[in-house]
């Protein structure tokens, strides 16, 4: 499969990025500097290496499936279609939005998954086997959401294919061993690192997904929009609607064809919107993800649908046709994207005072405010994103808000810290209109050996705390200037 329509998407979509110096500042994902070297170009050509790769994997499992139906030529064409889409579909523009590159990932590795699943009950060998195993593996290393989505869309696929399962027994061994000991392993280390969450009714439902582009959840999901945000945080793909709509509606009718003629995928895609669609059956928080295993799906029966369409009709020019409605309406990703997230760069002050902390005989221990786990901050224009304080100052201990705290419609959710030392921070900071506060939070430094208070701007709450600590005897100014505003604490 040629790479170069691949090359080039990718490269429109992101070359707004990699042109200009500065970081991404995205929902869950920061970069900050390593060893002291800039390290924006690497996280911008890590997306740009995923969307390839999303499109090679496509394209590769639909020209596998479709390869003794229909000539060559046309299978290409095809099958760069289903690639493009997976590329450019809204499922993927809101997940780079959110800074879920990990989930992206295990996306793009899936239909790979596929491919050599379907390879080895094709041609059952040992190197089949260990190929499909190892490739599953890294699927669930990069997002650990796969250990659920990857047997559900294998399952589906699987059965849609009818293949025989008698394989002889030592070769299965070979197909699950490798991925059945990486599984272990990342729930073992899963479970000592982080305790399985237990989701409430409240959870999920913040979580669920939102109507993006229509006023219908079944529909939005069903064109890959939906997602559990306000519509209004990402107003992309569903500025141009009428288009959107006419576009989309036009794919699904193809997908309506690909449906009817195989019934088993058209039922898996289903399954997965009900997954999707109705949080209190889902086994995650945000179930809008296994819109990832539905977008695969769909891309199946587009590419069956139009293979079915040609062979019925021996017309040379509906792939084209499917080629360039699926080119245009990617135009979210290609223009919408780059103009929604711009790179940006950390305050000089916050380099500033890293080094400053590196001239220090010891790391010493810092309490950064305002204490939220998501927040706004002046470097990026106001937009919410997780703290990344505590990767970027490498010679402090950063001791950083680490709560969920979240309001959607008439639902809200404040989870609980389960660091006792979390806990005493906000019990701490509960009282800042208290007259005791200053003894409160003085005892608290002194009791973990906190040496600084730092304060980053762009946050409501900042001339609070600002005005607060500036009253308190034993903090006293040791570092200021734009973005950044430090306190040393001394009895």
């Amino acid at each position: 499969m040629k790479i170069f329509p691949f090359f080039g998407v990718a490269l429109v979509i992101t070359l707004p990025w990699l042109i200009h110096p500065g970081y991404l500042f995205f929902l869950d994902w920061s970069f900050t500097p390593l060893f002291g070297i800039d390290m924006g170009f690497v996280q911008k050509l890590i997306i740009f290496c995923t969307l390839i790769l999303v499109g090679i994997s496509t394209s590769t499992l639909i020209a596998f499936l479709l390869c003794s139906t229909i000539p060559l030529r046309i299978r290409t064409i095809i099958a760069t279609t289903c690639g493009i889409i997976a590329m450019t579909n809204p499922f993927v523009f809101n997940r780079l939005h959110m800074g879920h590159v990990n989930l992206l990932l295990g996306y793009a590795l899936s239909p790979l998954v596929l491919f050599f699943v379907y390879r080895f009950f094709s041609y059952p060998s040992k190197k089949n086997a260990i190929i499909a195993s190892v490739i599953a593996s890294i699927t669930i290393i990069c997002s650990v959401h796969y250990v659920i989505l990857l047997p559900i869309l294998i399952a589906i696929c699987m059965w849609d294919r009818n293949y025989s399962l008698k394989v002889q027994p030592t070769l299965y061994t070979w197909l699950i061993a490798p991925y059945s000991a990486v599984l272990i392993g990342i729930v073992l280390l899963g479970i000592n690192m982080h305790p399985i969450p237990v989701f409430n009714s409240q959870d999920l439902i913040a979580f669920a997904p939102q109507p993006q582009c229509t006023s219908s959840t079944f529909i939005d999901t069903v064109f890959l929009v939906a997602q559990w945000r306000n519509p209004h945080a990402v107003p992309l793909p569903c500025t141009f609607l009428p288009l959107f709509l006419i576009f989309n509606i036009a794919i699904l009718l193809l997908l309506f064809i690909g449906g009817w003629k195989h019934k088993k995928l058209a039922i898996g895609a289903m399954l997965c919107i009900m997954l999707a669609d109705i949080p209190l059956i889902t086994a995650m928080r945000d179930s809008a993800k296994y819109i990832a295993d539905l977008a695969i799906i769909e891309i199946i029966l587009l590419g069956y649908a139009v293979a079915y369409i040609y062979n019925k009709t021996k017309n040379a020019t509906l792939p084209w046709v499917v080629l360039v409605l699926v080119i245009v309406n990617g135009f979210p990703m290609y223009w919408g994207l780059s103009h929604t997230s711009t790179p940006a760069s950390y305050p000089s002050s916050w380099y500033e005072w890293n080094k400053q902390l590196a001239t220090l005989h010891e790391k010493p221990q810092v309490l950064f405010l305002p204490w939220h786990l998501y927040m706004p901050f002046d470097f990026t224009n106001q937009e919410t994103i997780a703290n990344p304080a505590n990767i970027f100052f490498t010679n402090a201990t950063i001791i950083r808000g680490d709560n969920l705290e979240m309001r959607q419609g008439t639902v809200s959710i404040y989870s609980e810290s389960t660091s006792n030392l979390s806990r005493e921070v906000e019990d701490a900071l509960s009282g800042i209109h208290d007259l005791d506060f200053a003894d409160r939070l003085s005892l608290l430094l002194t009791k973990e050996n906190i040496k600084y208070v730092a304060l980053a701007s762009g946050s409501p709450e900042e001339a609070m705390y600002r005005e607060t600590f500036n009253k308190i005897p034993s903090l006293s100014i040791s570092y200021t200037a734009a973005g950044l505003t430090v306190w040393k604490f001394g009895e």
